[in-house]
């Protein structure tokens, strides 16, 4: 969406954003709709760190997969995992840098974020 500046070179328009937990689920090969075992999520999300980050890449796949590990559950299942993931990824992916510009983009408007769940209809 591009929203042109007015006469004076300003934006004028509100924003509002909406995202849900599930941004990443057009990025997950098909195979893995069902569930995702723990080397394919490490090796996943290695990768996407290497991608995107270029210091501390030890560090910071240590710290994702401790923020995105469904800790409250004891045994953790594939399908767990696979939803792990894809908040991994979206959030990495959409929801950090469409935060940002509309961080950028507040100065003097109003910028309105909702979230949506979609869990029951992926199920």
């Amino acid at each position: 969406v591009v929203v042109a500046p007015d006469i004076r070179g300003k934006h004028s328009h509100d924003l509002m954003l909406g995202f849900t937990p599930w941004e990443g689920w057009s990025w997950l090969p098909h195979e893995l709709h069902r569930g995702v075992e723990n080397s394919t999520m490490v090796r996943i999300a290695r990768t996407l760190i290497r991608n995107t980050r270029r210091h501390h890449l030890k560090a910071v796949l240590a710290a994702a997969l401790q923020e995105y590990t469904d800790w409250s559950v004891p045994s953790v299942s594939d399908v767990t995992r696979r939803d792990s993931l894809l908040k991994m990824l979206g959030d990495s992916m959409l929801v950090a840098p469409l935060h940002r510009a509309a961080d950028t983009y507040s100065t003097g408007r109003k910028v309105f974020v909702f979230m949506g769940d979609l869990t029951a209809q992926l199920s």
